[in-house]
């Protein structure tokens, strides 16, 4: 243990160039870390450590605050309240998996949140990775903001009357945070992070669910009409503020069918199972409606057209169609209704078929098999990895947390 004196003017701050040691350690395995980064926040001034997790460095004001950080671990704030002959000890969390969590967790998945803060949900925009949650002491709820490398940029403590139930990603790649009644956006000013605007959630659904997103000129919404038999894909200039319809698609044949067939089972009711259950079977699944899907790589619009088995491109500025590929048949005879998973960064889709991750090729339209899915409940992707939002088990308790996995 380190005790450290504290010498202070009147302003509870004293300036004195001093180096001060740390070594830093695997808070699982007492291991000494390499390659840790320490930077005091009050100046540009750093050090890395070496192989056995020892740095010196120099600090010119007390109290100063450390910040370490590592790719393979979890970010860590350290306060020092005066220089010391002593080494400062610190102990990092790695973000690898833990024994007791190998259910879960593979050797190729890393953790993005520490085990006591608890995930409500997360979102990716922007290059960031936002997550929602709490911490084991209960302390309210708070949004954390990480970048690709993992690595924390800021964490916002949400006001004690907002009780947030999930992330929501919008057409423009903003991040908003949801309560039971409102909605709030999450905004940057220079380094300051903050959420503001609140807009009531029935309101905030009725315009954010049907913006898909933003491509020149254009924003593209998608109109569904008649219990989801009828799609209409249109795009708004905003310099013009004109709308522009270029899909526009029905399905009333199946919908007649499934009609038909209710009909039908009224009069002749099945003997083997009950009204009830024939009816969900032939309004969930045989003649459920085709999902119809867009979204936008470079400079091209693609519309995966299930009900006739296409994936369609159009000109993400006149909005004309300029052409198309047939479905892999197994995409249009099993998992029509399956929601596509972007990568935008890689200009990448995929689709979950039969529990594996399968990428779709847009030129030929047609799969190929990737990883094995895990059982979560929400799932994204970006620039090569899937982000998963998992419930994890230990003999401490249950909790959910945010993972992330390479694509392969």
């Amino acid at each position: 243990m380190i005790f450290l004196c504290v010498s202070q003017n009147t302003k509870g701050q004293y300036f004195n160039n001093s180096d001060v040691s740390v070594v830093v350690l695997d808070k699982q395995s007492g291991e000494g870390i390499s390659n840790v980064n320490i930077v005091v926040n009050s100046s540009s001034k750093g050090a890395a450590t070496q192989k056995n997790g020892y740095a010196r460095l120099q600090i010119a004001a007390f109290p100063a605050t450390l910040s370490v950080s590592h790719v393979s671990y979890f970010e860590k704030n350290v306060t020092i309240n005066a220089a010391s002959d002593d080494t400062l000890t610190i102990l990092l969390e790695p973000r690898i998996k833990l024994l007791d969590e190998v259910s879960v967790l593979s050797e190729a998945t890393v953790k993005l949140l520490p085990n006591y803060f608890f995930a409500i949900d997360f979102e990716l925009c922007n290059k960031l990775i936002f997550s929602v949650g709490y911490y084991d002491d209960m302390s309210g709820y708070h949004v954390v903001i990480m970048d690709e490398k993992l690595m924390k940029k800021a964490e916002i403590r949400l006001n004690d009357t907002i009780k947030a139930l999930g992330l929501f990603r919008d057409c423009l790649n903003n991040c908003h945070v949801l309560t039971k009644n409102a909605a709030y956006q999450i905004v940057q000013n220079d380094t300051t992070w903050a959420i503001c605007c609140e807009v009531e959630l029935e309101r905030f659904h009725d315009i954010m669910d049907h913006c898909l997103f933003k491509s020149g000129n254009f924003l593209f919404f998608e109109h569904i009409t008649n219990q989801g038999y009828a799609h209409t894909f249109f795009g708004i200039d905003v310099e013009k503020t004109t709308r522009q319809y270029f899909i526009q698609k029905n399905q009333f044949g199946r919908y007649g069918k499934l009609m038909q067939s209710l009909q039908f089972n009224a009069k002749h009711p099945p003997l083997a199972i009950r009204e009830d259950d024939a009816f969900k079977f032939e309004s969930e699944f045989m003649y459920r409606p085709f999902r119809e899907t867009i979204f936008h790589f470079s400079d091209t619009i693609f519309h995966f057209n299930y009900n006739e088995g296409s994936i369609d491109f159009y000109d993400d500025t006149s909005l004309e169609k300029k052409g198309g590929v047939r479905l892999n048949e197994r995409l249009t005879s099993s998992i029509w209704n399956d929601e596509l998973i972007i990568d935008n960064t890689n200009s990448k889709v995929y689709i979950e078929f039969k529990g594996r991750l399968h990428e779709i090729n847009t030129l030929n339209g047609e799969m190929l098999a990737k990883n094995r899915l895990k059982i979560a409940s929400k799932v994204r992707l970006d620039n090569g990895f899937i982000y998963y939002l998992v419930m994890i088990n230990n003999p401490v308790g249950s909790y959910k947390t945010v993972v992330r996995q390479r694509i392969r």
